[in-house]
């Protein structure tokens, strides 16, 4: 592991972790925090293993998951840069890791080991304010994907998840008002975000090209970007008409 790069930590910074913290305890977490680099398929972390780190994704993807009965892998959801992974296991009575994590490519996350956090956090009013906002804010998006997995179309689940997508990936921007450049959604691989929403990667592939031929996304590689948001809202709450899209 080695020091972060002055990006990276002008990155961190802008975490929804960081906001609103004063500028020495902004300097302790920074202190705290070393880059690791990952290759495709190692795993950061395993379930039975010890919660000793938790990370903050600074490039490339990695895939939570469990196995299930049936030895099967059974994907919970991919992260991108910008987000936390490992903070909800630091709560456990356990201690333990109930997942699996594994990079989807060639991955970097920053590093922060769980005593001196902890230390931190209990000094530190501002911290915990922002970490439960994290927390609630990641079972809030769990908690809509797993609806709109069970009881929504197809249409509507691609719709919503470009949604949940794009505003994870920019939750600590002002993209709500509108001075932002348009979020672009990085699909890829889209086996794996078929996966979150519960479809064959053919369904999700052909809904996806449905809304480029309706002007609603762009899209290229994997690559999407909203054209019409009100529209993708309107799908993501069935009101336009699906018919077309089956």
């Amino acid at each position: 592991m080695s020091p972060l790069a002055l990006a990276e930590k002008k990155a961190l910074s802008a975490s929804r972790l960081f906001n609103d913290l004063g500028a020495q305890t902004v300097a302790d977490l920074s202190k705290m925090a070393q880059r690791r680099k990952l290759q495709r398929g190692q795993l950061l972390f395993m379930a039975g293993a010890p919660v000793e780190q938790f990370y903050f994704i600074l490039s490339g993807k990695i895939k939570e998951y469990y196995i299930g009965n049936g030895g099967e892998e059974c994907i919970i959801r991919v992260s991108h840069p910008g987000e936390f992974l490992g903070l909800p296991a630091l709560f456990l009575s356990e201690g333990n890791h109930t997942s699996y994590a594994e990079a989807v490519g060639s991955l970097q996350v920053a590093v922060f080991r769980v005593p001196p956090f902890l230390e931190l956090l209990e000094r530190e009013t501002a911290l915990n304010r922002n970490l439960l906002t994290l927390l609630s804010y990641r079972l809030e998006c769990t908690r809509q994907q797993r609806c709109f997995c069970q009881k929504m179309s197809a249409e509507c689940r691609v719709a919503n998840y470009l949604l949940n997508q794009s505003d994870n990936r920019f939750h600590d921007s002002c993209h709500h008002c509108g001075c932002c450049p348009t979020p672009v959604v990085n699909l890829q691989p889209l086996n794996l975000s078929a996966q979150e929403v519960g479809l064959a990667r053919e369904t999700f592939t052909r809904i996806l090209k449905r809304f480029k031929q309706e002007g609603i996304i762009a899209m290229q590689r994997g690559q999407v970007e909203f054209l019409n948001r009100q529209a993708i809202e309107q799908l993501a709450q069935g009101i336009l008409n699906e018919d077309k899209y089956q």
